[in-house]
């Protein structure tokens, strides 16, 4: 995934990239069932806050972003538009491995720098319940896809999620290679 942000430094945005596996298997010759599993890397950016002292002058715009390495898990049913095309829905699951969110680089004085400017986010659910929907395109050894997933219930755990809500949702574009 790639974005562009004239608010942010770097300005070209990738937002996500990963590797995976898919099995397809042809039930009727207009209905398949896929199976897949992916392990990716995503990046997402939140709204500018300002940072202020302890005296409340404003330091500092910044934007903060967030890195998540996940595996995720997708078994869909698929249904032939066309002998090229299909549209799949089914049921998938994300599995958190690691959540980062950068901080910014602020110098105060006497204090030392602690040398990294991420931190282990502990907010997320480590696994989370998704709705795939799928459109797929197959030309001989070669699949284009674009997928969305969906998650079905708040991303938030613990006393964050008493009072915000994040329903997750991930758009994907796949190019994937026919092995057998």
């Amino acid at each position: 995934m790639v974005g562009y942000s004239k608010a942010t430094s770097p300005k070209l945005l990738l937002g996500g990239f990963g590797a995976g596996i898919a099995a397809i298997k042809p039930v009727t010759t207009k209905v398949n069932l896929k199976g897949q599993a992916t392990i990716f890397r995503q990046s997402y950016w939140n709204e500018s806050v300002v940072i202020y002292d302890e005296n409340r002058n404003p330091l500092t715009d910044f934007i903060s972003n967030s890195v998540d390495y996940a595996i995720g898990l997708n078994a869909m049913e698929q249904y032939a538009l066309s002998e090229r095309f299909y549209l799949g829905a089914g049921l998938g699951g994300q599995l958190l491995l690691a959540s980062f969110t950068r901080l910014p680089e602020l110098q105060y004085p006497g204090v030392e720098d602690a040398g990294s400017n991420l931190a282990l986010n502990r907010y997320y659910k480590p696994f989370m319940l998704t709705l795939p929907v799928e459109l797929s395109y197959k030309r001989e050894h070669w699949l284009f896809a674009v997928r969305y997933e969906q998650a079905l219930f708040n991303r938030l755990k613990g006393e964050l999620q008493d009072y915000k809500t994040e329903k997750f949702g991930l758009l994907n574009f796949e190019v994937g290679i026919r092995i057998k």
